[in-house]
């Protein structure tokens, strides 16, 4: 009987001890959290303003210099027909006689990125760069038309693809005739994307060193500017224990009403 009456008193312990445990456990949850500070409230604020000013500035930028380049781009590969229209000859039979120097050095190496072909009838040419390459087979346009357009898929990857149709003269057989040709240069996708891939690195760190530094040019203002108010609760604190007879009277104006009710 005393074994159990001192079990008994044992597991009766336990369970006040587990109630009290409890009941504080439930009066933590129900304790209200401490509100964020002013300045904890205008950091986060200004933080978010500023990430989204800055993200949407990047993309922006990154917006206009992709459609920048595409343009840039297109000039570059009509650039390159203009060359090869200039110095494009005919034979007697119609066939295309391609110029004996290309108007860059790419042309000339095999899978360089950089391709050109000339479509005259049913005689086509490619550059020796286009050895292996799926260029597009029927890309013939009407005389005076233009098209630039891409990515394609070229089966070893995608290109940028400008075309051109123009008139030729042709010497058929003592007679000076037009034949209609159509010329093609195409870029390589990854040419582009590498451009675009290094200036996307470097305007993301420098918008992101810019931001950091902003950040820390925020904190500094805002403790500067909340110096007054840190200022007044110390003063406060001074009164309350007798340390003090009154507030000091230099503080700002938008702070005057206040220590003049207090004093």
């Amino acid at each position: 009987p005393a074994l159990r009456a001192t079990f008994s008193r044992g597991e009766k312990g336990k369970r006040v001890r587990s109630g009290g445990e409890h009941r504080r456990r439930r009066e933590s949850c129900l304790t209200p959290r401490r509100p964020l500070s002013i300045q904890a409230r205008l950091l986060i604020a200004a933080s978010l303003a500023l990430v989204a000013f800055l993200g949407l500035t990047g993309f922006a930028l990154q917006r206009a210099y992709t459609e920048s380049s595409l343009k840039d781009l297109g000039y570059r590969l009509r650039s390159h027909v203009f060359a090869y229209i200039r110095d494009t000859d005919l034979s007697v039979a119609g066939r295309v006689l391609p110029p004996e120097f290309p108007p860059d050095s790419r042309f000339d190496r095999p899978q360089s990125g950089l391709y050109a072909a000339i479509l005259a009838g049913d005689t086509r040419w490619q550059s020796r760069s286009a050895l292996g390459i799926g260029l597009p087979k029927d890309f013939g346009l009407e005389p005076g038309a233009e098209l630039f357009g891409g990515p394609f898929d070229s089966g070893s990857g995608e290109l940028y693809v400008y075309t051109m149709g123009v008139l030729l003269p042709w010497n058929d057989k003592g007679e000076i005739r037009e034949l209609p040709v159509t010329f093609l240069v195409a870029e390589d996708r990854r040419e582009l994307d590498a451009q675009l891939d290094v200036f996307r690195r470097t305007l993301w760190f420098w918008l992101g060193s810019l931001g950091l530094a902003l950040l820390v040019v925020q904190v500094l203002v805002l403790r500067w500017v909340l110096r007054p108010l840190r200022r007044v609760a110390a003063d406060l604190a001074r009164v309350e224990r007798g340390e003090a007879d009154h507030l000091a009277d230099r503080y700002p104006a938008e702070l005057t009403g206040l220590t003049h009710s207090v004093n």
